[in-house]
């Protein structure tokens, strides 16, 4: 059996905190929507999701609910 990741288990879980994020702040552009999730992304381990350095998973894991409540906080997309 295999587990689910990479962009396969990823692209849902990030279209869904886009939704969230323009349910709540409908006029976001696609740079502020980007901006918010990617600014509040839970860290990877060490900085880095894969021991080779010439491997890149982008800014880290999701944090849908920091990413609302930044969206909240702040006066982007009103």
């Amino acid at each position: 059996m295999r587990t689910p990741d990479g962009t396969s288990m990823a692209a849902p879980h990030v279209s869904g905190g886009a939704s969230l994020l323009l349910s709540a702040r409908p006029r976001l552009t696609p740079a502020q929507l980007r901006g918010l999730l990617t600014r509040t992304a839970t860290p990877f381990p060490g900085g880095h999701c894969d021991p080779e350095p010439a491997r890149s998973c982008g800014s880290g894991t999701l944090n849908a609910g920091a990413a609302v409540r930044a969206a909240l906080a702040s006066s982007l997309g009103k």
